[in-house]
Parts: structure tokens; C-alpha cells; sequence
């Protein structure tokens, strides 16, 4: 089925519901088989195939799913903004024996995923709060964690911050990955947040999403290991995404502080 993003806007489809409570304004459409939502901004906040709710619908989503090349077998994953669950369903399905735990500031949006979006909260742990807190008070490590929240205008302070990432790397095991879903607004603030990443993470990569303005960040705390062709192949199909594409398009980045001193 092949997805019109453009299509699904504030004003397209059928107006499933409408929620306007303290400052903060949701709608949640469908058109098509596809149902999505917005969240104080036009743009998609999350989208789920209707009939088959565990595939990613969205390009940046897929795209976040490269960080597997890096730690390909997971045993545990932290999703820092739980959206409209989409990698919730998407692992339950193709993971169901990751450990997953995600953490939501706005309980709105933990109330409208399971109402419309088919959270199931009986397979995984939501823990409802900020991601530099959860960060903050936990004691817990993961493989992995994907990274995907947004402020009112953007990008979320933190992710200029050295200690969000200090305290993220701390939560990871040693083979660890962190993947994080940007939408910069120009290079100055890109490279901020490199700056900030680079002193904690020995490995960085970007990727430009294929349809879209998102980039993602890849961190890894060791020095990134190549991994196969046959390995990537195996991944697009555990997965059902285009790995040797996104390989192919992720670039490694020099270190930006290098010339700071």
C-alpha cells in the first residue's frame, strides 16, 4: 500500500476526535485506512495503518530502525516519547521478546494512543514523564534507545545539552546504541547538539530521511563496527525496511569539537 503523507493534514480525511485541555491541542483524523494525529502543530505526530496497526507508516520511524546495524539483537529498548505507539505495535510484533519501556510527558497523549491507536499496555511498561527525568531517576540499562520528543517550538532543549546525553549514555549497556529522531532548523543548531554529543559517544552517524525533513542520530559509546552485507540483508527482512539503502546513505561524522581547543 503505498502512503500519501502529503495527503494527511489538519483539514483532510474524517475528524475522529478533537481535544483542546491545558494549552495543548489534539486532532485525530483518518482518510483512506490511515489514521493519524496532530498535537499543537500540523505536522504528523504519529500514523497507523488501520488494518495492519504494527507496520511504521512513516518515513522517519523506518529510518530510526537503522540503529540495528549497530546493535542488531536488543534484549532491551527505552522509547523516550511514545507518540501514537507506532514502534510499540511495530516490536510487539517483530520483537515480542524485547524488553520495552517508554516514557510520555503529556498523559493526553498516553490517553489518545490507547483510545485510537491500539496501545496495549498490558505488553509494555509507559512511565509517564519527561525523558530527562526518567534519565535522571532510573537505574536501569539498555541496549538501545530510541530517542523521539519535541518541544512546542522544535527541538526540545536538552538535546543541546552535554548531561542529557551523559545521562543517556549512562542508561546503555557497553554495546549500546542511542537513536534520535531532529528536525533542526538550521546547521548552527545541528552542530550544537554534535558538539554536545561528540565529548560522550565515540561514534556518531547521520542520516537524512529518504521523503522527509527529519534526521536521525545515531550515538554509540564504542568505535562502530562495519556490519556485513549478508547481515544488513537479514535485517531488512526482520525488520521490513530498506537496510542496504539506509546503510548506503548514512554518513560518519568527524568530531566537531576537535578544533575547539
Amino acid at each position: 500500500m503505498t502512503i500519501d503523507i502529503d495527503a494527511l493534514t489538519l483539514k483532510s480525511g474524517k475528524l475522529l476526535h478533537s481535544t483542546k485541555r491545558d494549552g495543548d491541542d489534539i486532532e485525530v483524523r483518518e482518510l483512506d485506512g490511515v489514521r493519524w494525529f496532530h498535537f499543537n502543530s500540523p505536522a504528523i505526530q504519529s500514523a497507523m495503518l488501520v488494518d495492519t496497526p504494527e507496520k511504521l507508516v512513516l518515513p522517519y520511524a523506518r529510518t530510526m530502525l537503522a540503529g540495528f546495524m549497530f546493535q542488531p539483537k536488543p534484549k532491551s529498548l527505552l522509547s523516550l516519547g511514545l507518540g501514537g505507539g507506532a514502534f510499540e505495535r511495530f516490536f510487539r510484533e517483530k520483537l515480542p521478546e524485547l524488553k520495552l519501556q517508554s516514557v510520555e510527558l503529556n498523559p493526553l497523549v498516553i490517553e489518545i494512543s490507547r483510545e485510537y491507536f491500539n496501545l496495549d499496555s498490558d505488553h509494555y511498561s509507559i512511565w509517564q514523564g519527561g525523558a530527562e527525568e526518567y534519565l535522571d531517576q532510573t537505574d536501569q540499562n539498555y541496549d538501545m534507545i530510541f530517542c523521539d520528543i519535541f518541544g512546542h517550538d522544535g527541538a526540545p532543549p536538552c538535546l543541546s545539552d552535554k548531561s542529557f546525553y551523559s545521562n543517556m549514555a549512562e542508561r546503555l549497556t557497553t554495546s549500546g546504541v542511542a537513536v534520535i529522531n531532529l528536525l533542526v532548523k538550521n546547521g548552527s543548531e545541528m552542530l550544537t547538539m554534535l558538539q554536545a554529543a561528540y565529548p560522550v559517544f565515540k561514534t556518531l552517524a547521520l542520516l537524512d530521511v529518504p521523503e522527509d525533513r527529519n534526521i536521525i542520530l545515531f550515538l554509540s559509546k564504542q568505535h562502530a563496527t562495519p556490519i556485513s552485507p549478508s547481515a544488513v540483508k537479514i535485517l531488512a527482512e526482520d525488520l521490513d525496511t530498506n537496510m542496504p539503502l539506509l546503510q548506503k546513505l548514512m554518513r560518519f561524522i568527524p568530531d566537531p569539537t576537535a578544533n575547539d581547543t
